[in-house]
């Protein structure tokens, strides 16, 4: 999106869309459903991973 373009924001948007849309399931069943149960599950991976990246662009 061209209003954040370059900005920390961005980056973080990158990160969580990466991870809530695009990351590999090793999971059986619907990769949809593995990723969406993901996103929403505190201490997951991908929690912590989405966390860790909003934390390290703070510190930019």
């Amino acid at each position: 999106m061209a209003p954040i373009a370059g900005t920390r924001w961005a980056a973080y948007n990158a990160v969580t869309e990466y991870v809530d849309h695009y990351s590999k399931v090793r999971a059986t069943g619907d990769p949809r459903s593995v990723r969406a149960l993901r996103a929403v599950t505190g201490g997951s991976t991908a929690q912590t991973l989405k966390t860790t990246a909003f934390r390290m662009l703070q510190t930019l």
